[in-house]
């Protein structure tokens, strides 16, 4: 998305093979990326195929943005953080 948000002023898209939205870059980009199909995910925490003794859990993992704030997009070039959140149920 980055070579088309640096190239291109006006911006078309296309969906099953027709004309869906016309408009500047910016706005047809955000409503493709915005289209895309919602995931159905279990969290860490409540997997069940987990091995181990368990005193030491991940219990989240996700990505932040430039605000620190979780996000499930990571722009192509954009910077990014990966968190993790480790649980400790005893002694190291």
């Amino acid at each position: 998305m980055g070579a088309i948000r640096s190239l291109c002023q006006h911006t078309l898209l296309l969906e099953g093979g027709r004309a869906a939205v016309s408009g500047s870059t910016e706005e047809v980009v955000t409503r493709y990326l915005s289209a895309g199909e919602p995931r159905i995910t279990i969290p860490v925490s409540e997997r069940a195929d987990r091995s181990g003794s368990g005193r030491v859990r991940i219990a989240d993992v996700y990505f932040e943005d430039d605000n620190c704030e979780a996000t499930q997009r990571v722009p192509s070039g954009g910077a990014v953080r990966l968190r993790v959140l480790i649980l400790n149920q005893g002694a190291l």
